[in-house]
């Protein structure tokens, strides 16, 4: 590791002063673990806060709920626009059901078929199993 030094800028939050330290870890360490390795370094020399001071850890586990609300904020728009169009393809909601229940019950049954086919001594075509899983099938549906 190396230590590159940078202008700081301190920030207030709440009427608190606040520096932000950044680490930047080396590809195919979990973050996680490169947290806890340095959570343990710390405590193995005796660094001790001093008085009047607090740390605070961020990163991923900081921006999570952030990234979470954003994607459930895209996916309810994603949901409804399909419903929408589903429903002005068929012009009646009743068949509009009928094709999103078969599309959930696809969905659904897709994990049994992946993990049965994977555990037959010699698989169908696993990958057939695998694309079912990210895509429906296309289901005609007679008037």
């Amino acid at each position: 590791p190396r230590l590159e030094p940078a202008a700081c800028v301190i920030n207030r939050t709440d009427g608190l002063r606040e520096n932000t330290v950044h680490a930047f870890i080396l590809p195919g360490i979990l973050p996680e673990e490169a947290l806890q390795e340095v959570l343990a370094a710390l405590d193995a020399s005796g660094f001790e806060i001093p008085a009047g001071y607090t740390m605070s850890l961020g990163g991923d586990s900081d921006a999570w709920p952030d990234t979470v609300g954003n994607l459930l904020a895209s996916v309810r728009l994603i949901v409804t626009l399909t419903i929408a169009t589903i429903a002005l393809t068929f012009k009646s909601f009743r068949l509009t059901f009928v094709a999103l229940v078969i599309c959930v019950l696809s969905a659904g049954l897709t994990p049994l078929r992946v993990v049965l086919s994977l555990s037959l001594p010699k698989p169908p075509d696993p990958s057939c199993s695998i694309l079912t899983w990210l895509t429906v099938r296309p289901v005609r549906i007679w008037r």
